[in-house]
């Protein structure tokens, strides 16, 4: 018999109140977008609200695959997740969440935080 394999799960923690936490929350599938080294812009423009205008959010053009959230066309790498677990807590809830799909749009190395510049204050 052959056993059964469990789906990659992740953890992420969103903050309370944003509309992306709410809209997580109720549609429950999301998509993680690795954005990559030198494309600190396109995490710029997603420090504000998400605009959607026809196939781009915030200027970036975008695809759905699995699920309706956005995956960046630009970016190198990304993941669809559908929530299994949701914990809210005082300034950021957790959710645990099964990847459903994965993707590999080019061989560019993902951007830290550290090579930003920035920090987070979360």
């Amino acid at each position: 018999s052959q056993a059964s394999l469990n789906p990659p799960q992740i953890m992420i923690g969103l903050r309370r109140g944003s509309k992306t936490t709410a809209l997580v929350k109720k549609v429950g599938e999301f998509a993680l977008n690795i954005i990559g080294e030198g494309q600190k812009g396109i995490a710029s423009a997603f420090l504000k609200h998400a605009a959607i205008d026809g196939k781009k959010i915030n200027g970036y053009e975008f695809k759905t695959e699995h699920t309706k959230a956005p995956i960046l066309k630009d970016v190198p790498s990304y993941l669809e997740c559908r929530v299994d677990k949701y914990y809210e807590g005082s300034d950021h809830d957790l959710v645990i969440a099964e990847v459903i799909n994965a993707g590999v749009q080019t061989d560019h190395l993902p951007l830290d935080l550290r090579s930003t510049g920035w920090s987070y204050g979360g």
